[in-house]
């Protein structure tokens, strides 16, 4: 009868040391943090703006719209106590500038008096120079800010028929994060976006936008 007991010891001897680290798996526990070094962040994201400002700091083009679509990753760089700051790109395989006064106003005619600024410009786009700062996200809600700088490519010359096709732009802004799973977050966020051709062009007057924001991101530990 003890020869039968005493293997029941011994396997509880082998398999209580792994119990905690099981448990401290944040993967396996639902509390996975994107911000912890090796961690990749994963996600799209869906904005707009309307009514461009014209307020003189950077841009100086009013009445436009805002839409664009956006996969971007990050990776974690720095830990400074609590705050990870993190590598950030994008890309946005779709942006939209819609201009509400076109149809009432062009100054750039054709030889028969023909509007020649189309109503919506297009564009495909990449921001390789982002960083983010962040508070770890294995609670259920944390908060992040953010800047990036990159380009655009448009179908046409932007803004008008004396700018580029080709286009710089600059974003900063911020947002929460709510996890809703194991590694998986859904965002809200606002960016201050800035498109120029930085001089380049015979005109470069600016276009900015307040961009809201939604997307989802998940988490994932890529081979190192």
């Amino acid at each position: 009868m003890r020869s039968r007991l005493l293997p029941l010891p011994l396997l509880l001897l082998v398999l209580l040391p792994d119990l905690p680290l099981r448990a401290q798996d944040p993967m396996r526990s639902g509390a996975a943090d994107p911000t912890r070094r090796g961690a990749w962040q994963i996600g799209a994201f869906i904005g707009s703006a309307r009514n461009s400002p014209n307020d003189g700091a950077l841009g100086t083009i009013p009445h436009r719209d805002h839409l664009m679509l956006g996969i971007q990753a990050g990776t974690p760089v720095l830990r400074l106590g609590v705050i990870r700051v993190s590598y950030l790109a994008q890309l946005l395989p779709l942006v939209i500038i819609s201009d509400r006064a076109a149809p009432e106003f062009d100054p750039y005619l054709d030889a028969n008096g023909i509007p020649r600024l189309p109503q919506r410009a297009y564009a495909v786009g990449v921001s390789p120079f982002g960083l983010e700062i962040a508070s770890p996200a294995n609670l259920r809600f944390s908060v992040f800010g953010a800047t990036a700088g990159g380009g655009l490519v448009f179908t046409n010359p932007f803004p008008d028929i004396t700018g580029r096709r080709t286009n710089f732009t600059l974003e900063a802004g911020g947002g929460v994060r709510v996890r809703i799973g194991a590694a998986q977050w859904a965002q809200l966020g606002y960016k201050y976006h800035h498109i120029s051709n930085a001089g380049t062009a015979f005109a470069n007057p600016g276009l900015d936008g307040n961009v809201f924001y939604a997307g989802y991101q998940w988490s994932v530990r890529l081979p190192q």
